[in-house]
């Protein structure tokens, strides 16, 4: 959907989107390969996959947390290709943790998109959630968290 630019147009360089993804539809806009679902849990407490876009192309993350406290943290998609398990955490939830509640409560109050600024809008909220979400790919200075509700997002360049 983002690389068709049907369901999301994600053109500026400036903003991460965080798109909801995972097995139940109330919660989630995508049901990825394996039907969605954690090895370890059928509910997520999040999961979202990232999308930035440089210019000529889009970048692809995941930060994730199952209903069991198993977890990934923001990484690339090369990065978890390659790494895969070591990427993961176990049995050690950070949903209570600065940055890891918004996500969580993003996720589960199926709302509509919410923009976090670096200054302005929800920019303290920004700052948590940009502490957790480093990235040396891509620079941001907005937030984007797609919601349920909505499942679909459209910059206008």
């Amino acid at each position: 959907d983002v690389n068709m630019g049907k369901t999301f147009r994600l053109y500026k360089t400036d903003t991460l989107y965080l798109i909801p993804v995972g097995n139940d539809s109330s919660s989630s806009c995508i049901n990825p390969e394996s039907n969605g679902k954690s090895p370890y849990s059928d509910k997520w407490n999040y999961a979202y996959v990232g999308v930035t876009y440089n210019g000529k192309g889009y970048l692809y993350y995941l930060i994730s947390e199952d209903g069991a406290g198993n977890g990934l943290l923001f990484y690339d998609k090369k990065s978890i290709t390659e790494d895969g398990m070591t990427l993961l955490y176990r049995e050690s939830s950070k949903i209570k943790s600065s940055g890891y509640d918004i996500l969580y409560k993003q996720y589960n109050q199926i709302d509509d998109n919410t923009i976090y600024e670096e200054s302005g809008q929800n920019s303290t909220d920004y700052k948590k959630l940009a502490n957790i979400m480093n990235t040396k790919d891509a620079k941001y200075n907005r937030i984007i968290i797609i919601g349920s509700k909505d499942c679909k997002y459209i910059d206008n360049i």
